[in-house]
């Protein structure tokens, strides 16, 4: 299957948080349409870093009033507080909304089993303390939990997915290598090459050169300094169209549909940008 065959029957699977979406990104949701699956999360995690909490009552009419609508969109959930998690769930749902729920780490199974009557799919958090705590929890949880449909919140270790194959997950890994001006390039089968700009000085292995032709890009544009620089350097799109490439083959191969996480205006930018080009290719 070619770039473009593959990637106009597969959908892009963009993650967004509720506090950074603008209009400038109501814009991109609107011309990719059918073509994304968009799934809003109400940014918890930053407000908890952050320590500026997200209102609820601003979040339900921002859900109820989008013009696109999102694939999905996770529940309000507080960070380190199960109740206000739960009760912020309780309030949507009187609202008339269908969020998805999550099942926090620590809480009782019968409290899983309650959130499973209210939505076919339940995202389990409290994933990213402790590797190996956090594989074994995850292992459990999902035998425990059947077959019901489970999105694990930034559990993307390839090597788990494989065995376990949740209906989704998400991951933000994409944006670190661009952030850092290395290009993750995508070989294949869960795996990456961190490709840095001194890496060029020498010319790098012909497999990865071949890579990187693979996913669209000259291999020869890699040579140009200020092609490493910039909010749309070459780290960036590579990164992008890897990401886009792997999260294609993870839903073909394990049927987990892999959302990638993006915040600020660039990352969701060049996702877009790079999956609407390898769309044409």
């Amino acid at each position: 299957m070619t770039c473009a065959n593959a990637a106009t029957a597969q959908p892009l699977n963009l993650l967004v948080a509720y506090p950074y979406i603008t209009d400038r990104h109501i814009a991109i949701f609107r011309r990719l349409g059918a073509r994304a699956r968009l799934f809003i999360d109400s940014g918890a995690w930053t407000a908890w870093k952050s320590g500026k909490p997200i209102d609820l009552d601003a979040y339900c009419r921002f859900i109820e009033a989008m013009p696109v609508q999102p694939w999905r969109y996770f529940t309000l959930d507080v960070i380190g507080d199960n109740d206000a998690t739960r009760r912020n769930h309780d309030t949507m749902l009187a609202r008339g909304l269908a969020p998805v729920p999550i099942f926090t780490r620590g809480e009782s199974p019968a409290e899983l089993d309650r959130l499973y009557a209210h939505s076919d799919l339940v995202g389990f958090g409290g994933l990213l303390n402790g590797r190996a705590s956090r594989q074994a929890y995850v292992h459990a949880a999902l035998a425990h939990n059947g077959t019901r449909r489970a999105h694990l919140l930034g559990f993307t270790n390839m090597d788990h997915l494989k065995v376990l194959r949740p209906y989704s997950v998400d991951s933000s890994s994409w944006t670190g290598a661009g952030r850092y001006g290395v290009a993750a390039v995508y070989l294949g089968h869960g795996r990456f090459h961190m490709l840095r700009k001194y890496d060029v000085r020498t010319r790098p292995p012909q497999s990865i050169l071949d890579a990187v032709a693979r996913l669209g890009f000259d291999p020869g544009e890699l040579a140009r300094d200020a092609r490493w620089h910039g909010r749309n350097s070459i780290s960036w799109q590579i990164s992008a169209a890897s990401w886009i490439a792997c999260a294609r083959e993870v839903e073909r191969n394990l049927g987990t549909m892999l959302f990638l996480a993006a915040s600020p205006d660039s990352s969701i930018n060049v996702l877009a940008e790079q999956f609407e080009r390898m769309a044409t290719q």
